[in-house]
Parts: C-alpha cells; structure tokens; sequence
C-alpha cells in the first residue's frame, strides 16, 4: 500500500486517528481540540473530525499553516522520521505496506474457495501449518458472517479469517464493522452483565461458569474494528490477560464503551494468581478442582472489591496525567501551570510525597484514563491521581 493510500485511508477514519493520537483531548463541534501538536491541555490546536474540511489540521493560537496531511499530523504528533510514521500508520490501520505484502494480500483475496473446508487446507498447504480451532462469528439474527481459524505449528500460531463470497469463501474479512463473538447471546440476555475477555478460546472457557462472555477478532490492536452499540448503556467487566496487549486492549476497549452514545458502565478486572502473559483460561485451569459456583462466588468478590475501591475517598491532590503518546507526565506546579516529566523526575516527585522507593521500583503506569494516572505494583500497592 502507498503513502497516498495510507494517506486516504487515515482521512477516512480521522475521527478515530484524533482520538488515538491526541486521546487528552475534547471534542468541540466538529473540531477534536488540543493545547498542541505534543498534546499538551488546551485547545488552540484543531483537527476538524467531520465535514468539507475533515482532515484539516493546524495551531490557531499562531501563524502556522494548516495541512490536510495526517500523515505529516502523525509524524509531528509522535515525533517520527516519514518511514516510521507510515510504517506505524499502515499497522494501525491493519494494511499492509511493502508491495510483496500487498501483491500477497491481494492474491489471496482473489482465491475464491467452494467450501470453507476447502479454504482452510489451502490456507494450511501455504501457512505450513495446521488448523486447530474455527470460531464463527453471526449477526444479530444468527446468521453467520464469517469465521476466524486458529493454525498452529509448534509454539507458532496465527489467525486468519474467512467470510462468504457469494456462493463460496475468500480468506479475508467480511465488509464494514466486525460484529462481537456471540452477538445473538448478547442480544437475547440484554439485561445481564456482559464480561469482555480477549479471544475466543477465553469466550468459551469462561461460558462454562453460565456467564455471558465476548470479545473482538484479531487481537488486542484491533478492538477498533469491531461494533461494540450492542454494549450500549451496559454493565461491562473486562478481563484482561496479564502482559502489556492485555493492558493495551483492556484500555482500548474501556475506551471505545466509553465514548458509546450512551456509555457503559466499565469495570477492568486484574484476575489474582495468572503467570506471565496468562489469561482467564489459566485462571480456571488453576481452580479445575472447584464447582462453577465457587469460582463465580470469588469472580463476583473481586467485582465488588473493584467496587469499593472506586468508591474510596483519594488521598491524593488532583494535579496530573500520563502521556501515553510522549511517553511523559504532565503535572500542574505549585502555580497551576503544566509542566512535563519524564519518568524519573515523575517518580522523584512521588518520592518526595512519601511513595516507597520499593513501590515505585516495580510500578506499571497504566494510561487507561488519561485522566487518571494509576501506578500498579506488585505488592498491591494502588496510588491514584485523579485529574
């Protein structure tokens, strides 16, 4: 894929772009507002969403000429050379971007498959690898609109997913949004509490307990594609794995039910005792000896500590947030002005606020609100700065 087509592509979905490289900004009409290209608090700085002009950018606070060039947008925002910034653009948007990927890509769609069966061992003679699981995916009236299948090659796997194509397959997904994993059971048991979890492996494991489980397809960069409205105004509990995508998809997704027409009620859940990028399923595995209600029992305590925890008066000064973007803390100083740190003097200055040395040693800056900065560590310690 081209610069020019990455190019198009970024002004067709600039609204999300905005948000995903300015995520402290606000919305003002048809404008997602900023202080300035760093992201700093503000709105001087303008990205018009919707409109003749969707893809306009610039600084009205000065001089500086406007661009419709979101490419040049993300090169300034994260600071990068013109390659890294359209290598990065293209895998955001899930595109490929060198031609051999792209004449691959586009020969593969071109194979049209009688059966699905058919597709998949074709997919397993190119892959070299064998097919081990196949989830469909249905709309809301049960219908199926395509399937995403496991291969599997020694400690190797990769995912590919396969739609209808008239009267056969193609190995490529379906056209527009994605719908959720078990939309038809979301719809039907609207009034219950909805557990997000990533893949679909994850899905059926925990339905063994009786709830009602979803997640999206392709991973945890990719929740952006899939339609979360049947989520509208829900109780959501996400369940993320234990690694940085888990934390990552966590957040996107928190963020994505978040900005729903009307919002659903959000609750990330770390589940106790998982190794080192482990997931709900090691989390059962690890009570296999327990009935479906003893683990609901504990799933539900944790809920309700979650609750409580939220619900706690903070200790702390509102005064600041983590970047995620630049990688940098922006804190109000003693005269209300903003300021930013890097990650030491961010953490000398919670030293000086009495944060053990231990604590900060293995903290995890989360950015899943960037109006909250949440420092994790591994003894539980939990301090929050609410902006």
């Amino acid at each position: 894929m081209s610069a020019t087509e990455i190019k198009n592509l970024l002004r067709e979905r600039v609204e999300e772009l905005a948000q995903y490289l300015f995520p402290a900004g606000r919305r003002e009409g048809v404008h997602w507002c900023v202080g300035d290209v760093t992201g700093a608090p503000g709105k001087s700085f303008k990205i018009c969403i919707a409109g003749e002009k969707a893809g306009l950018w610039g600084d009205f606070a000065d001089s500086e000429k406007h661009s419709r060039s979101l490419l040049d947008l993300w090169i300034k925002a994260r600071n990068a050379d013109f390659k890294t910034a359209l290598r990065d653009a293209a895998d955001w948007l899930g595109e490929p971007l060198n031609r051999h990927t792209e004449h691959a890509s586009k020969t593969r769609s071109a194979s049209t498959f009688r059966t699905l069966d058919q597709g998949i061992a074709s997919m397993e003679r190119q892959l070299n690898m064998c097919a081990t699981r196949c989830d469909p995916y249905h709309d809301h009236k049960r219908n199926e609109r395509f399937v995403v299948v496991r291969f599997d090659r020694a400690a190797e796997k990769q995912f590919r997913p396969f739609s209808r194509n008239g009267s056969g397959w193609i190995a490529k997904d379906p056209p527009g949004k994605l719908p959720l994993f078990r939309l038809p059971e979301l719809v039907a048991r609207s009034s219950e509490r909805v557990f997000i979890v990533e893949g679909e492996k994850c899905v059926c494991e925990l339905e063994t307990l009786g709830l009602l489980v979803t997640t999206s397809a392709h991973g945890a960069k990719s929740a952006h594609k899939t339609d979360w409205e049947p989520l509208v105004g829900r109780e959501a509990v996400i369940l993320p794995d234990n690694g940085n995508e888990g934390r990552i998809y966590a957040q996107a997704v928190a963020g994505i039910l978040s900005r729903l027409r009307q919002p659903s009620t959000v609750r990330i859940i770390d589940l106790p005792d998982l190794p080192p990028k482990g997931d709900c399923a090691d989390w059962l595995e690890r009570r296999d000896a327990q009935t479906p209600e003893d683990i609901r029992a504990e799933l539900e305590t944790l809920i309700v500590q979650s609750e409580k925890a939220e619900n706690a008066p903070s200790k702390t000064e509102s005064f600041g947030y983590f970047d995620a973007g630049r990688n940098c803390y922006w804190i109000r100083d003693d005269r209300g002005d903003w300021i930013s740190l890097n990650e030491t003097q961010f953490k000398r200055m919670l030293r000086r606020q009495g944060v053990s040395p231990k604590t900060l040693e293995n903290a995890f800056v989360s950015p899943l609100d960037l109006r909250l900065i949440a420092i994790y560590s591994k003894n539980s310690t939990c301090i929050m700065l609410d902006l």
